[in-house]
């Protein structure tokens, strides 16, 4: 039950991670 709310964590984490790169990428082309 731990462990699958730790990778529930982080598995959203990996995607505002992503989120946050594709703002930077935006930011940096436009």
């Amino acid at each position: 039950m731990f462990v699958v709310i730790i990778k529930i964590i982080s598995i959203g984490s990996t995607i505002s991670f992503s989120h946050l790169l594709d703002n930077i990428y935006f930011f940096l082309f436009f």
